[in-house]
């Protein structure tokens, strides 16, 4: 099975692909978390390595002004997603609904990482307050123009779409269920548990209740 997870940044992509990687048990399978990523330091160019195995689980993430494809082989992000529908059995797509709260994340991470060398995943105080507030909303709109084309996406391809809050914020197990139904797999308790309802996995911390949320 070929497996694709396309979400925004800051959605709970990389714990999701970690659940359904905790359950695949396929001959020749490979996961791929976010391969064309520019920022990482083995950048895959070219769709040849995910040829490469019968089975394969790609994270992959979209944001209008920065493009993950593989550039040896596309155009550009849109043609890449055309070769996406027909090579991949199943398609998710995974959303954010709170794009303030969704801004505030990439901006304090990726500002952490930059200047600091603090990882993504690594909890931290989000201090919001020292934020340019012209630096969030041109990440509100970013991200809303972006949900715009995931939404268009998912409405015309007909691949389902989840969102962070329903999945990691309300713990809502139907989600979930939906999600490895279309999958066609069962939800593992424990790598539930590990994946979803661990509070290990939350980044955000108040600054003021020293709390993670």
């Amino acid at each position: 099975m070929k497996i694709l997870i396309l979400g925004t940044p800051r959605s709970g992509s990389t714990s999701l692909v970690r659940l359904i990687d905790s359950q695949m048990n396929l001959f020749n399978y490979r996961m791929f978390i976010e391969p064309f990523n520019q920022l990482l330091d083995k950048e895959i160019t070219s769709i040849t390595p995910l040829l490469e195995y019968d089975n394969i689980l790609v994270k992959n993430l979209f944001l209008i002004g920065n493009d993950e494809y593989p550039k040896d082989s596309f155009m550009d992000f849109f043609e890449y997603l055309n070769w996406c529908y027909s090579y991949f059995d199943k398609i998710i797509i995974l959303d954010r609904k709170d794009k303030l709260a969704q801004s505030e994340s990439f901006v304090v991470n990726e500002t952490s990482m930059r200047e600091k060398g603090i990882g993504w995943h690594t909890p931290k105080i989000y201090d919001v307050d020292k934020i340019e507030p012209s630096y969030i909303k041109t990440m509100v709109d970013r991200y809303t123009e972006s949900s715009e084309i995931l939404h268009n996406i998912s409405s015309n391809q007909k691949f389902p779409i989840f969102y962070y809050e329903d999945i990691f914020l309300e713990k809502n197990r139907k989600h979930i269920e939906e999600l490895f139904s279309y999958l066609d797999m069962e939800v593992d308790e424990s790598n539930y548990m590990e994946w979803i309802l661990s509070p290990d996995r939350r980044v955000r911390i108040n600054k003021n209740k020293q709390s993670l949320i």
